[in-house]
Order: structure tokens, then C-alpha cells, then sequence
């Protein structure tokens, strides 16, 4: 068995500048690392590999990224190749994907392990993209890989619920969650004995590409401009009296705000002759709240175009066109699909019909495992450029259809544009409509001739819990970080929730450390939710988890730091022992929450 790692060196977004002009880190002198998501693929091909197998890391990026490969040699990886070429600066994540994928066939890689994604972009398109090129299965978010007999590769991989656990033939791209395996670091002496020289460099003329076949030239998206995140909320602090005292005027404040009549939102340009299509459907083949949220999103962003919904799997049944009428579509588009429904029996049924009038100029996908993936084959296979992790849509003046990301951190937002149409979108929506007494939408049924899945289907669970209250539809959100402590400091915070009728969410550290499910998290690498009330009980209120409640009406932060309360984008801070401060606030407000919970006015 030949391991092959996919790894990218990454800056820390904090200690490097942006190019605004050209939406491009400027990372020289900025320290490069391999991407810790990548770094727990390297981990686990280094602890599975056998006598006689070896360890390759590959990556593309530039010359002083070589520096990257010290640690991944010093644990142990027998090769290291890095693809640099001046012509590849400014390739998008589809260029990326066709440099990798010729430099893997020169490899002859049966298994290919990869991160998630990366910490300096976080669109985690490109694996899929890599596989779909290499007209391989793609696997996303393991978090346990065994190889089996027969030739095939066993993962289980995190769901938006839990958990479904999958065999599929080698070769293989298996793209790796961050439960799969604990990190390490090499020992100073192991790092000082890495010749750097060992690492290979191989040129775009070395791959048989050319530079006209690379670079942003190339590159199906561009960032049209880069804009600087500017604050929206500017945070009232109460950290003067007692914790009653400064709960109180809490309150006073959130009955303020709560009151009051939300200022007209600028209209968004219109999107006149523009046709969208969203995929509601999931890995289930049945109708899922991330498409409908997504579907909602584009209706609301891109006024006056045409929005179809895309639903391949099961027959829709008539609540479920009720919800996708709810939720402004002008028709659904079904293609029906015997047994389970992967990413390329989905990809495959969207492109049958690309052609069929109104000629989409975009399609649009909700920003889950399965959703990425049918976006980035569907990339890969077509041609067409694919904005990953979009929190706004909108059109251009020109028409075009631009995505807008997080980027750098979460400190920026990247407007991207695609060349060319359909453009590609995966979206990280709030909360969709509620089931109303909506007509049902049309039905427009779409036959296709689809594969037979690739991926052999084992067993599935659920770990949040059956009855938890749905994250992406709630009114009133508790979000837990790090500093509570642990799973009792959890547990406490989770019983108020409930009694509030709160849903309840999570930093990354939060889920990192074990304390919650990788479901709750929000955050630049999480969910983005958009609830009446954002409740932050003992949070750092770093800019990359505030920007998961952009959306939010109103963000309360509890937190002991006086510095992190100054600098929090929220409406109301108080500062103080969270669990002082949580009892007071349930004490004195805990009917006001259910309240909000509740819908209440």
C-alpha cells in the first residue's frame, strides 16, 4: 500500500497581511505549517503504514512552503513533493485540484488522504474535486479508515447528525474530520536532523501542463474584491454592581433592542433573468433543512429570479412541496433515484439536465458533507468554477452571480465570480421557512440514467439526540465555549437551555475537545445560524466564531475577559462568572427567554 497525503502550507492568518486589490494573502515572512487538518491524514497513513509501505506528502504552493515539510519528515514520511511554479500563483481551487490530480497520476497513488480543509480558505472543495477528476470514490469527514479485504477502503464519516460508516474499492480520496486521530509533534531533535533537501521540487512542465493551463489566468473564479469585515454590532458592556445588577441591565438592554423595529435592510441588486437551482434534497434523497434553508436564502438574496428547487431521490410527497412553495421556489425539478443517493448519482442527475429551459445561471448547494461534494464533482467534471462556504449571495450589475466567503480568518469577506455559467455555490444559510399553509410547488420531473453507488453502505447513527431542537431553525440559541470548563460545565449550561426551550451550540475548542457533537459547532469552520436571540455563555468572542451568528438578531456574550468583551461584535456583554451570571439571568429573565423560544412577539 502506497499512503498518499494531500497537505497545504498554511499561514497564521493572524500574522499575515491581504493583498486587498488581488484578495490574496501576502505571506511573505509569514511562518508556514502544514495544515492541521491535513497534518491528521499524515498521522494516520504514519500509525497504519506497514513493513515496506511508504508515506508520501504532496503539496503545491510556493518555494518557501518546503520549510513546511520539516515536521512531516521528522514524524516519519518517507517522501515529500512540492509542485512550485511561479505560473501557479493565483489558481483557484479547480486548477489546484487538476495540478494535484497530475501529480498523483505520476505517483500512482491507490489512496489518497487528505484534510478536510484548509485553515487559509476552509471551502474543503478540493478533495472532492481531486476525486472526481481521478474518477475515483470520494469519502469526506472520517473519523476511522481500515483497509479490508477484497481490495476496498472501510470509513465511517460525521454526518450533519451523526455518523454512516461505508466501504468503497481502491483506489480511493478520503478526506479526514478532526476526530480521526490526535496530533503530534516531532521532538526538536528529530526536526534539527531534517535535510530539507530530501524534498522534491517538481515544476508545471515536470506535470506536462503547461502555463497557460494554471494560474488565475486559467482559474474558472476570481475574486472580484476583497472587503474588510467591518463591525456591525457595537457592544454595550454591563460590568459594573453585582452580578443581579449587571444581569438586570442586561435585560433592560435586550428588551430594548428586542423591541425594536429592525431598520430596513438595503435591497439587494436585483437579479432580473438570472435562473438558480438549489438542491433541497440530501444523502437521504428526501427533503433536508440545510437545502431548504439554502433554497430560502436565494429567493430572499437574489430578487427577481427564477429559483428552482433540485431534488433527487424519493418521491416528494405533497407537505414536502408545501415547504419548497414556502420557501419561494417557482418549481422543484425531481429526478427519481432507486436505493441510497451518493454525491455522484446526484452530480450525475443535475448535469442530465443543465440544458432543460431556463438555462440555469447558477446552482446552488448547502454547505454540508454531501452538499460540497456533489458541487465539487460537479466543478470537476464540468468545468465550472465553484465559491465554497458562501454566506451572501448577490448579482452583479453586469448580471453575473457573485458568492461572498469568509476569508483570512473570518477579518475579510471575498467576492467571488465565476468565468463562466452555471457559476457554483455551496451556502451556509440560517434558518429556512417554517412549514406554512403554502401551495405546493409545481413538480417537474426530470429523468436520468444514474450509476450505481460507489460507496458500499454498512450502518448509520445518530448522535444528536432525536428530540434536540434544530439549530439551523431556532428562535433562541445557547452557545457554549471553551471556558466552561469541560463536560459538567456543559452539562449545566445544556439544562438551562432545555429549560428555556434554547437550542444549544458550540465553539470548535468545545467540540475539539470532546464536550459536545461536531454537529453543534458555528463558527468560520462551523454552522452559520440566524436565530432572534444569540446567547454566548463563557466564549473568547473570537472574530472566527462570531461570524457564525452574522445573522442573528441579537448576540448576548457572558465571559469573565473584560478584553474579549471590548472587542466582541455583540450587542450586549456582561462580564462576570458565567455561571454566576447564568443563574441570575434565568432567575430574572427565564420567562422571557422561553418567550423568545417559543416564538413570542
Amino acid at each position: 500500500m502506497e499512503w498518499t497525503i494531500l497537505a497545504k502550507a498554511v499561514p497564521d492568518a493572524d500574522r499575515v497581511g491581504v493583498d486587498l486589490a488581488r484578495g490574496r494573502l501576502l505571506r511573505e515572512g509569514a511562518e508556514l505549517f502544514l495544515n492541521p487538518f491535513d497534518q491528521r491524514a499524515l498521522r494516520l497513513a504514519l500509525d497504519r503504514r506497514r513493513d515496506g509501505e511508504r508515506v508520501t506528502v504532496l503539496s503545491m504552493g510556493p518555494p518557501s512552503a518546503r520549510e513546511a515539510f520539516r515536521d512531516a519528515l521528522a514524524l516519519g514520511a518517507d517522501r515529500a513533493v512540492l509542485v512550485s511554479d511561479p505560473a501557479l500563483a493565483g489558481s483557484d481551487s479547480l486548477v489546484t485540484a487538476r495540478v494535484l490530480v497530475a501529480a498523483l497520476r505520476r505517483l500512482d497513488a491507490p489512496l489518497v488522504l487528505t484534510g478536510r480543509w484548509s485553515t487559509d480558505s476552509e471551502t474543503g472543495q478540493v478533495p472532492a474535486q481531486v476525486a472526481a477528476l481521478l474518477a475515483r470514490p470520494y469519502l469526506p469527514s472520517a473519523r476511522a479508515l481500515e483497509i479490508v479485504e477484497g481490495g476496498r477502503v472501510r470509513v465511517v464519516s460525521d454526518t450533519e447528525t451523526g455518523w454512516v460508516r461505508q466501504s468503497v474499492p481502491l483506489p480511493a480520496v478520503v478526506a479526514v474530520g478532526e476526530k480521526i486521530v490526535a496530533l503530534r509533534k516531532p521532538t526538536d531533535e528529530a526536526r534539527a536532523s531534517v535535510d530539507l533537501s530530501r524534498v522534491e521540487a517538481w515544476s508545471v512542465a515536470d506535470l506536462g501542463l503547461r502555463p497557460a493551463d494554471v494560474g488565475e489566468a486559467a482559474s474558472p473564479t476570481r475574486v472580484a474584491r476583497v472587503l474588510e469585515v467591518a463591525p456591525t454590532r457595537r457592544p454595550v458592556l454591563c460590568d459594573a454592581g453585582s452580578p443581579a445588577e449587571r444581569v438586570g441591565r442586561a435585560l433592560a438592554l435586550l428588551d430594548e433592542r428586542l423591541a425594536r423595529t429592525p431598520a430596513p435592510s438595503p435591497a439587494p441588486p436585483r437579479a432580473d433573468g438570472a435562473a438558480v437551482r438549489v438542491l433541497v434534497s440530501g444523502a437521504s434523497g428526501s427533503l433536508e433543512s440545510p437545502g431548504l434553508a439554502a433554497l430560502s436564502m436565494a429567493v430572499a438574496q437574489l430578487p427577481g429570479g427564477s429559483i428552482e428547487g433540485l431534488w433527487v431521490g424519493g418521491e416528494p410527497g405533497p407537505d414536502e412541496l408545501r415547504r419548497v412553495g414556502a420557501a419561494g421556489a417557482a418549481s422543484l425539478r425531481f429526478t427519481p433515484a432507486r436505493g441510497r443517493v451518493d454525491e455522484r448519482r446526484t452530480a450525475t442527475a443535475i448535469a442530465a439536465h443543465l440544458g432543460d429551459p431556463p438555462v440555469p445561471s447558477g446552482l446552488v448547494f448547502p454547505a454540508t458533507e454531501f452538499g460540497r461534494a456533489v458541487a465539487g464533482r460537479l466543478s470537476a467534471t464540468l468545468g465550472l468554477g465553484l465559491t465554497g462556504d458562501a454566506i451572501d449571495l448577490a448579482a452583479s450589475e453586469g448580471g453575473a452571480l457573485l458568492g461572498r466567503k469568509p476569508a483570512f480568518g473570518g477579518r475579510y469577506l471575498a467576492e467571488i465570480e465565476s468565468r463562466q455559467a452555471p457559476a457554483l455555490f455551496t451556502v451556509r444559510a440560517g434558518a429556512g421557512p417554517a412549514p406554512s399553509g403554502a401551495a405546493p410547488v409545481p413538480l417537474r420531473r426530470a429523468a436520468a440514467e444514474l450509476p450505481e453507488p460507489a460507496a458500499l453502505f454498512e450502518a448509520e447513527g445518530r448522535e444528536v439526540e432525536a428530540g434536540a431542537r434544530d439549530l439551523d431553525g431556532a428562535a433562541l440559541v445557547v452557545g457554549v465555549g471553551q471556558g466552561v470548563g469541560g463536560v459538567a460545565g456543559v452539562e449545566g449550561v445544556r439544562r438551562l437551555a432545555d429549560a428555556w426551550g434554547a437550542a444549544i451550540a458550540a465553539s470548535r475548542k468545545v467540540v475539539d475537545s470532546g464536550w459536545l457533537p461536531r454537529q453543534c459547532q458555528v463558527g468560520l469552520t462551523g454552522r452559520s445560524l440566524a436565530p432572534r436571540l444569540a446567547v454566548l455563555v463563557a466564549t473568547s468572542a473570537r472574530p472566527n466564531q462570531l461570524i457564525g451568528y452574522r445573522r442573528a438578531g441579537t448576540v448576548l456574550v457572558l465571559t469573565r475577559d473584560p478584553e474579549a468583551a471590548a472587542r466582541a461584535e455583540a450587542d450586549v456583554v456582561v462580564v462576570g462568572d458565567f455561571e454566576e451570571l447564568l443563574r441570575e439571568l434565568d432567575r430574572q429573565g427565564g420567562a422571557r427567554l422561553r418567550g423568545i423560544a417559543a416564538g413570542a412577539a
